[in-house]
């Protein structure tokens, strides 16, 4: 807020504030790549840590953005894949998200990637 010297009314100006993450700084999905489609039910996650002090990590795969419906790893630590068994074989986008930590900070980030279950 801020008063106008003028006539002394009080008005207020909106701003949207971004964050652009530094991609250099963040692990990075390698497989299954944004965009592929899965040659099976059964996929190697993969990701790269991209010089990051990465301590934990954590796979979810789901059916929408954000969902965990089929996959919830739990913690997996400093790990670097994990192996998903029975995803469906429907065709349908599937979105994978990886949540990390750095440096032992209880701070989690994600990154995403979108991929195709194997068609029927």
């Amino acid at each position: 807020f801020y008063r106008n010297a003028t006539t002394g009314a009080w008005s207020s100006t909106d701003r949207t504030f971004g964050y652009a993450a530094d991609s250099q700084n963040q692990p990075r999905i390698y497989a299954p790549s944004s965009g592929s489609t899965a040659s099976g039910s059964d996929v190697k996650v993969v990701w790269r840590n991209n010089g990051a002090n990465v301590t934990d990590t954590w796979v979810q795969i789901g059916t929408s953005l954000g969902a965990k419906d089929l996959v919830d790893s739990g913690r997996l630590g400093a790990r670097t894949e994990f192996d998903v068994t029975n995803l469906p074989v429907s065709g349908q986008l599937l979105f994978l998200r990886l949540w990390y930590c750095i440096d032992g900070h209880s701070i989690w980030r994600s990154v995403d990637t979108i991929f195709t279950a194997q068609p029927r």
